[in-house]
């Protein structure tokens, strides 16, 4: 994952995230039901009232089409689109926002937990699921999405203003973005959405 300097959230006044609580909408993806039933038993015991669930990737994609979750657990069993491939699209789509997801996955190698983390992953759940870890590594994807150094929320705030057709708002945020993290490519994805949204389709060629 890119880092980038703290100042670029004061730069663009970003909020503080609301605090980790059971306020939280949660999102349950598992392609096994019994699992998915689980999973809500336990995060309702834990006190979230706002639980939802999905049996596999494009369910995924719908629900948070429809309304976002602050927090989403997502298998990494399902079949296409597979989990990885599930993250980047709410990552890339300009139309769905992204909030703090968690793998659900047997146990990984160091490449593939770093291929996972980078895929935008916040953090692993391992199986067999214990449930009293369910907690702690929700509370820790949170704080890795929260921290200033992550660049994810910045992306957001830049995806809102192609969203809402602040154009001159996305492109300085990926303009700045692009000077952070050098070797990024997503702000110069970015900057193509928004050439192609002024009708300069030439000059989104030069930007992918």
């Amino acid at each position: 994952m890119a880092r980038v300097k703290e100042d670029i959230y004061k730069t663009f006044q970003i909020p503080e995230p609301e605090p980790f609580g059971t306020q939280l909408s949660v999102l349950v993806a598992d392609p096994q039901t019994d699992r998915r039933l689980i999973f809500m038993h336990h995060l309702q015991k834990q006190g979230f009232t706002d639980i939802r669930a999905a049996k596999d990737g494009c369910s995924v994609l719908e629900e948070l089409r429809q309304r976002p979750a602050s927090l989403l657990i997502l298998s990494n069993e399902f079949e296409a689109p597979l989990a990885n491939d599930v993250v980047q699209e709410i990552r890339e789509d300009i139309t769905l926002q992204r909030d703090v997801v968690v793998l659900v996955s047997y146990p990984l190698n160091k490449a593939e937990i770093m291929h996972a983390l980078e895929c935008g992953f916040d953090d692993i759940l391992i199986k067999p699921i214990v449930m009293g870890e369910i907690m702690p590594k929700l509370r820790t994807a949170y704080s890795v999405f929260s921290s200033h150094k992550n660049p994810e929320r910045v992306y957001e705030l830049a995806k809102l203003a192609l969203r809402t057709g602040d154009l001159s708002s996305a492109e300085r945020i990926y303009l700045e973005l692009a000077k952070q993290t050098q070797f990024a490519a997503r702000p110069f994805v970015g900057l193509a959405h928004i050439a192609i949204a002024r009708g300069e389709s030439h000059s989104a060629l030069l930007h992918i």
